[in-house]
């Protein structure tokens, strides 16, 4: 993926995931880039809680 392409994916799993938190903060001071850099991976599941897979799923039209 691009990185234009992985910040929009990373950007909606943050308001799927995270709906408390503020994405222009988190992407300033927070943790959005270590999420950017976990799925240009290509592998994010590896750093997710059953939590996040589960929303990942989701956003990929996969079931549990």
């Amino acid at each position: 993926m691009e990185t234009k392409e992985v910040e929009k994916t990373t950007e909606e799993f943050f308001k799927r995931r995270f709906p408390d938190k503020d994405i222009a903060f988190e992407k300033k001071c927070g943790y959005f880039y270590e999420w950017v850099d976990r799925f240009k991976s290509g592998q994010p599941e590896l750093s997710m809680d059953d939590e996040s897979l589960k929303v990942w799923k989701e956003m990929q039209g996969r079931k549990k």
